[in-house]
């Protein structure tokens, strides 16, 4: 039978005829058993290689520095601007970042199938490299999990390097995609997130109070947490709406005559360097002019630019940042979730911030360890439960890989699924009662209909505050080591971690604290281990949780990643207070 590749869900780019050979899950991510899928078969995903990944991870790093360095001549060529390396690290770093992994993965994963299988044929559609050019982050964040815009990125790089290996064959999509205007902030998740009567109070604040001396965007305090702590640094509270405005831009142009300008070492690198800015933001190339313009319109009497999560997708405020930072402002940038990666995101926030507040403590000269700006009270040791339920909390990932990270990458969050159904299945009766699932808010793989159909619709939460699903829990299986893990430990709920995923580039002090969590059963990576344990401390959970060895692993936790102050708040104020009087922290105070 003939091998048709599918390359993404793309349903027109199926051949009934053939044994259509789908590229990765994301080809069929609910695993359907409809009649498109009757004969296709999935290829295996190639990070689902460790070892592979660790070497991937060191190479798209150096590419990264070495992008990073050729495009600031590139980019200031292109602007006649003179600007930094950080200045346009700033502004384009995020992007990068996830473009590079983006490009990767779609390359190796189109370069193992051509090496393994011998491919008869593939439907490309009859596209427009201009449908791939998003306005800004935000859309390009968006675009990147769309079916069509990665069958258009696959489709290039067979076009580029084995052509001569597939026959091709030119379809017209059903459907045509109409390309809008391109607008920066557009698909900003703040416009919908931020009601208009906050709007409204942020534009009176801005008008009628002082000009504020520390920004404070995207802090990730929560609002109430906000307000106290800019009242008491003697600040108005606001939410700067100013930079989520929607600003029109020009179309993109032809693009086809600017390429990256370095020596490429190898055939990726070749593509890499054709296809960049193909996929750059307008926000960055035709629009960069207008959104500077705009920029200088805003105030820029503040001192300090504090920010956790600002710096990453919006496009305009990057840009403002990025001049005010040249001006000689100070730049903060505090981490915003669990993570227990040394150097995420290739170490651009400790390369482009002044001042680097983590959660984790880490070794990097410009950086402080804070208490977890997400929650402010102090830790908890309970005395007696404070509800009768076993809580799973899901955990979650893109269609498409979108960066190189800790997994689940992908499909992989399928192999995760089954890990966790074992667990549940094998806990004692009377437990598997009190047992409740709660997806992630972003279950784009459809987890929680998955676990309705496996257990009965009455296991899933109904609940739509995190809180009230903690607040009803005797024992919480977390499934990643992220933001959620972060915040029950200080919770105090009796709680294990079900995670079957090598941590890519951890820190050594924290591989000290993993073995910790293994050897006094906090961690597992076998589900029957896991559901073992849960079924032997049911009874007395908090015995176990408040047992002396235990205790211990859980207050190294809090010294490697989770801070404790004497007040917590009390301390954020004052350092804050002291950067904005120019005082340097002692990173161990």
């Amino acid at each position: 039978m003939k091998k048709n590749l599918v390359t993404s869900l793309v349903e027109e780019t199926f051949d009934s005829n053939s044994l259509n050979i789908l590229l990765g899950d994301w080809c069929n991510p609910f695993n359907s058993s409809s009649e498109l899928f009757k004969h296709s078969e999935v290829f295996d995903y190639h990070w689902n290689d460790s070892k592979k990944m660790e070497t991937d991870y060191s190479y798209l790093y150096s590419l990264h520095e070495k992008t990073i360095k050729h495009l600031t001549v590139q980019m200031n060529k292109i602007h006649q601007e003179n600007q930094t390396e950080r200045y346009w690290r700033i502004i384009l770093g995020p992007w990068l970042i996830s473009l590079i992994s983006i490009l990767w993965d779609r390359w190796e994963s189109l370069r193992l199938v051509f090496e393994k299988l011998n491919m008869d044929t593939c439907k490309h559609l009859n596209y427009e490299t201009k449908n791939l050019i998003a306005s800004d982050f935000f859309e390009f964040s968006k675009l990147r999990s769309d079916h069509d815009w990665n069958h258009i990125i696959f489709s290039e790089i067979i076009k580029f390097n084995y052509v001569s290996k597939i026959k091709v064959e030119i379809i017209e999509k059903k459907k045509k995609v109409s390309i809008g205007k391109y607008t920066a902030n557009y698909h900003n998740y703040n416009n919908i997130k931020i009601n208009y009567f906050i709007k409204f109070f942020d534009f009176l604040i801005k008008h009628f109070c002082r000009r504020s001396r520390i920004i404070l965007y995207e802090s990730y305090f929560g609002f109430f947490n906000k307000i106290l702590l800019s009242l008491s640094l003697g600040e108005s509270p606001r939410s700067f709406s100013e930079f989520e405005k929607k600003i029109m831009m020009p179309n993109p142009k032809k693009r086809d005559h600017i390429k990256l300008e370095f020596q490429a070492k190898n055939e990726f690198e070749n593509f890499y360097k054709f296809f960049f800015f193909k996929l750059m933001p307008v926000s960055y190339l035709e629009g960069y002019k207008t959104l500077l313009a705009k920029s200088k319109k805003i105030n820029g009497d503040a001192e300090i630019i504090f920010t956790a999560s600002g710096h990453e997708g919006n496009d305009f405020f990057k840009i403002w940042t990025a001049n005010q930072v040249r001006n000689g402002k100070k730049y903060i940038v505090c981490e915003h979730g669990g993570c227990w990666e040394n150097n995420t995101y290739f170490g651009n926030l400790e390369k482009t911030a002044d001042l680097f507040l983590t959660w984790n403590r880490y070794g990097f000269k410009n950086s402080i360890q804070v208490p977890i700006n997400i929650d402010l009270k102090k830790k908890k040791i309970l005395k007696k439960n404070i509800g009768s339920k076993i809580l799973l909390l899901g955990n979650h990932c893109g269609l498409y890989c979108n960066r190189i990270q800790t997994g689940p990458l992908t499909g992989q969050i399928l192999k995760d699924y089954q890990i966790w159904k074992i667990c549940s299945q094998k806990l004692s009766p009377k437990i598997k009662e009190n047992l409740i699932f709660r997806p992630h808010p972003h279950d784009i793989w459809n987890l929680g209909k998955k676990y309705a159909m496996d257990f009965g619709e009455k296991y899933v939460t109904n609940k739509k505050q995190f809180e009230k699903d903690i607040n009803r829990s005797k024992v919480i299986i977390d499934t990643s080591f992220q933001t959620t893990f972060y915040q029950i430990m200080k919770i105090g709920i009796p709680t294990i971690i079900l995670f079957d995923r090598k941590i890519l580039n951890m820190d050594p002090k924290l591989s000290k604290l993993l073995n910790l969590f293994i050897k006094n059963k906090i961690f597992f990576d076998s589900p029957y281990e896991a559901s073992k344990h849960i079924n032997e401390i049911w009874d007395n959970s908090l015995h176990w949780w408040n047992s002396k060895k235990v205790l211990e692993a859980r207050n190294l936790f809090t010294e490697y990643c989770s801070i404790e102050k004497e007040n917590n708040f009390a301390y954020w104020k004052k350092l804050l207070k002291n950067q904005m009087n120019g005082q340097i922290n002692d990173r161990h105070n």
